[in-house]
């Protein structure tokens, strides 16, 4: 996951002329996974139907209780951090989440990766028109 997401940033900074160096950057680019438990219940609902028949009318309502439909999840989220070189101060920061589901492939992974990057990405730099 790591190579993913290195590989996902690298390739959004370096198509808007930013590259990867080894000595002399300045900026450093970190990044945090974490993970949080979530909780969805189905809400209830009440629904009304109305209809006609020969020579008369009728109302019908319906009510749904929740109750058994309650589940929890993960979530994963992705912060990247743009840090000054020189004294490591925090000039950007971006982050997202992501409902984790169980089964995921190699190529499913990376393309998840590349979407989330891509979408924390496209609010750097501050100020920066979108295409």
């Amino acid at each position: 996951m790591h190579e993913r997401i290195h590989k996902a940033i690298a390739n959004v900074l370096q198509t808007r002329g930013y590259r990867e160096v080894t000595e002399g950057a300045d900026i450093d680019v970190t990044y945090h996974i974490s993970k949080k438990q979530g909780v969805e219940s189905r809400g209830s609902g009440v629904s009304f139907g109305f209809g006609r028949y020969s020579g008369g009318s009728a109302v019908g309502v319906g009510y749904g209780f929740p109750g058994y439909d309650v589940s929890s999840y993960e979530e994963g989220i992705l912060t990247i951090d743009m840090l000054k070189t020189a004294d490591q101060k925090l000039i950007w920061r971006g982050s997202t989440g992501r409902r984790l589901y169980d089964g995921t492939t190699p190529e499913s992974s990376t393309e998840q990766v590349n979407e989330v990057v891509g979408k924390i990405l496209d609010e750097f730099p501050p100020g920066r028109e979108k295409p």
